[in-house]
């Protein structure tokens, strides 16, 4: 299991294997999404770990005031994390 650490609080695990081109786009994606989630809480620590490839599945976690999470399912990767977030997200 392979971490990738971005700007200290944000963690991408089992991201390696990804095109380099593909691994700069889910790093903005993911790094805007925080961000958002920033404004609405302390967020202390954040991680999104890809458990499947053929149908991509993700799984996330947030830790602010309490441990959040949310895990999302679609065959476009860009698309699965939109809706990992989104769930996150609507919790708030």
């Amino acid at each position: 299991m392979a971490e990738l650490v971005l700007g200290g609080n944000i963690k991408l695990i089992d991201f390696e294997d990804l095109e380099p081109a593909f691994l700069i786009v889910v790093k903005k994606m993911v790094g805007s999404y925080v961000k958002k989630l920033s404004e609405k809480m302390d967020v202390k620590e954040f991680s999104l770990k890809k458990v499947k490839d053929e149908n991509f599945l993700l799984e996330a976690t947030i830790i602010a005031d309490k441990e959040y999470s949310a895990s999302a399912s679609d065959k476009n990767l860009f698309y699965c994390i939109n809706k990992v977030f989104s769930e996150l997200l609507s919790k708030f």
